[in-house]
């Protein structure tokens, strides 16, 4: 009985590793993601700045020619 008791213990232990390990699997995945949109918004950031940058030239550049 102690035999059967010890081995539902040990495939209990396993199943829980296997569920942690999935579960790390699944964070790191999420990480790598959260990663990926973040880069994607820095550069989306350096973008609007440019264009805002170029914007105020031209505006600059128009009220030049318009005195």
């Amino acid at each position: 009985m102690l035999t059967l008791l010890f081995e539902l213990y040990f495939y209990m232990c396993l199943i829980g590793l296997h569920k942690y390990a999935a579960q790390n699997d699944e964070i790191a995945r999420l990480q790598l993601g959260n990663g990926v949109l973040l880069e994607k918004i820095i550069n989306e950031k350096r973008k609007v700045s440019i264009l805002e940058d170029l914007e105020s030239q031209m505006q600059g550049l128009i009220d030049d020619k318009a005195h």
